[in-house]
């Protein structure tokens, strides 16, 4: 198992090591997004092509259109987060006047693309998006308004977005559920694992998940190991009656993993691993805000953002898509300063 996960993480490697050779021509941003566009314009192909068996067979509603049944290659939440990048990096591009953007093909796009991100229900991709829209519209209003009322505003955008929640029956019930939830765990963590037989929502799985894992780093700071977090995981699950979630298969995984990957490279290997990833991350938001480039910035922000709900760098989905990406913006930003230099 341990080889397994050595082998989809070698792409950690493999990408920074590709791009760490100058390359003799100039390494251009706009083929790379238009790419990332096409690659999610055959995603959403596919996933309709699957809705429409999925309709055929079982009949319409939301959940026979959405979630895994729209994104049938990746998790929905990963693919959310490739579309949210996409529509925003294309965006950026046509703005500053890229000759390859224009408004005949990037609304149009942009309306496709967004009907896929919103039919893969990823919560933590619908506040990440929100998020952003706020920091966009809080900027765009500071520069053509008064600083008073820029202040009011300040207060009243972020008021508006938990109405949006509230009143919305769907995010307000997922909302509502994780909060409850959450309160039950702080006050005793190891009874909601145990009072958590049979079926459970995919929030109350992460709640359990991030507490047996939390639990299992508090005996293990420096770590277990990559290979053995599963077997860790899985004694714990057991102990405390959560059998089907301790099950593993015939590759020794359990179904689900920490579901947060500051607490998944923590147990795996220790304080000083999390140390690491923290200031990888600092480094690149550093090089983002010194740069100004909105593209790094929003893939800093959305890696870190759902690395709070999801062991994103544990798909092959996450770690390509970030290793490649990061890789290749950096040794564009490398390069634009360098020929400024020269």
């Amino acid at each position: 198992m341990a080889m397994g996960y050595a082998e989809n993480k070698m792409s950690f490697l493999l990408f920074p090591l590709l791009f760490s050779f100058q390359p003799k021509f100039d390494l251009k941003i706009e083929p790379v997004i238009l790419g990332l566009n096409s690659g999610i314009l055959i995603a959403g192909l596919i996933g309709i092509i699957n809705v429409i068996g999925v309709v055929a067979n079982l009949g319409f509603s939301w959940s026979t259109v959405s979630s895994v049944h729209i994104s049938p290659i990746h998790h929905p939440s990963y693919l959310a987060i490739f579309i949210l990048v996409s529509i925003i990096a294309t965006w950026h591009l046509k703005r500053n006047g890229s000759y390859s953007f224009n408004s005949n093909w990037v609304i149009p796009y942009s309306i496709i693309s967004t009907g896929f991100f919103l039919l893969c229900f990823s919560l933590a991709g619908i506040l990440f998006a929100m998020i952003l829209f706020a920091l966009f519209t809080l900027v765009w209003i500071k520069k053509r308004v008064k600083l008073s009322l820029f202040y009011f505003l300040l207060i009243a955008l972020p008021l508006l977005l938990i109405s949006i929640f509230r009143f919305t029956p769907i995010l307000n019930e997922e909302v509502s559920g994780a909060w409850s939830s959450a309160g039950k765990v702080w006050n005793n963590p190891i009874k909601y694992v145990k009072d958590k037989p049979g079926y459970k929502t995919g929030n109350e799985i992460r709640l359990i998940m991030w507490t047996v894992t939390i639990l299992e780093i508090i005996d293990h700071p420096m770590g277990v190991g990559t290979g053995n977090v599963d077997e860790h995981l899985s004694e714990r699950l057991y102990k405390y009656g959560q059998f089907d979630l301790a099950k593993k298969d015939d590759k020794g995984s359990i179904r689900y993993n920490p579901h947060n990957q500051f607490l998944q490279t923590t147990l795996e290997i220790g304080i000083f691993g999390l140390t690491v990833l923290l200031i990888y991350l600092i480094l690149l938001a550093r090089l983002a805000f010194r740069k100004q480039d909105m593209i790094l910035a929003v893939l800093v922000g959305s890696l870190f953002f759902n690395c709070l709900f999801e062991s994103i760098l544990q798909r092959q989905s996450g770690i390509i898509f970030y290793s490649f990406f990061l890789s290749v913006i950096v040794v564009i930003i490398g390069n634009r300063s360098y020929n400024s230099v020269k």
